[in-house]
């Protein structure tokens, strides 16, 4: 209490005379609290200590002789064992950069022609949910029908993206994962902020009989700034900096490698 008290008054350095006022009203009140409420601070030796501190500044400035300045006092800072100290509360795990900077082209699937703009029609649910008014199939009458659609909408999380109780190493439904080549994967993130340049420049569909539209841009410089939908545990961070989580398509990877040297280097390939 006396130490939450010398914190209250330090801004009052230059006033010193109402300085002095609160610390004798202070020590005043402590004077003439009652056994039972003396006896509950005495229990604490740091309080009693800070009660003997108070007591003792201020006798020496209600003592003209004393040559005590106060607003020496009130510049310091008011400092006791036992009252600051660490204390454990979890360690953190996060990820640095979780960025991905990339650029669409139109292109082809098979004899469609995809455009830059449809490309990123598949991005977006990804990254804004769906805006919904009105009731959104709550059972209402029709008058209180009209008020809500008129006044109130809903924004659906992208991705269908589901909240769950449970939250350390726990996918949750409608995140992401971003890999890095075949040896690092980070699930369980959402995406943060997304940007989509598309270019001034514009192209048109190669063949005329082709569906779509005859121009489109040229390119869409796409970034997407991602986070972590929960907390990660040692076990998750070992799983990514120790490639564990990507043992599948590591797998993947060395099998489709062995194939094609197997299919191109025979023996005598070799030894020639």
């Amino acid at each position: 209490m006396l130490g939450q008290m010398w914190e209250s008054i330090k801004p009052l350095a230059p006033y010193a005379d109402a300085a002095k006022q609160m610390i004798h009203s202070a020590v005043q009140d402590y004077d003439k609290a009652s056994p039972e409420a003396k006896a509950k601070i005495n229990e604490s030796t740091v309080s009693r200590t800070l009660a003997k501190v108070m007591t003792a500044i201020d006798n020496n400035l209600q003592n003209p002789k004393s040559g005590i300045d106060i607003t020496d006092y009130l510049n310091r800072a008011l400092v006791v064992q036992g009252t600051r100290f660490s204390y454990y509360s979890g360690s953190g795990t996060s990820f640095g950069n979780l960025m991905m900077k990339f650029t669409l082209f139109p292109t082809f699937n098979g004899t469609e022609y995809i455009t830059v703009d449809k490309q990123v029609d598949k991005i977006l649910p990804y990254c804004i949910g769906k805006y919904v008014t009105g009731t959104d199939g709550l059972q209402v009458d029709n008058e209180t029908k009209n008020i809500i659609d008129n006044m109130i909408g809903w924004q659906k999380p992208p991705g269908g993206f589901k909240a769950n109780v449970k939250n350390v190493d726990i996918i949750q439904e409608g995140t992401l994962m971003l890999r890095f080549g075949a040896y690092y994967a980070i699930t369980n993130l959402v995406v943060e902020n997304a940007t989509f340049n598309f270019s001034k420049q514009m192209t048109k569909k190669p063949d005329p009989t082709l569906s779509g539209d005859i121009l489109s841009p040229l390119y869409c410089d796409v970034t997407i700034q991602l986070r972590p939908a929960t907390k990660y545990s040692d076990k998750s961070l070992k799983e990514f900096v120790l490639s564990r989580g990507s043992t599948k398509t590591l797998q993947e990877v060395q099998n489709d490698l062995k194939k094609v040297l197997q299919s191109n280097l025979s023996v005598d390939t070799y030894v020639q």
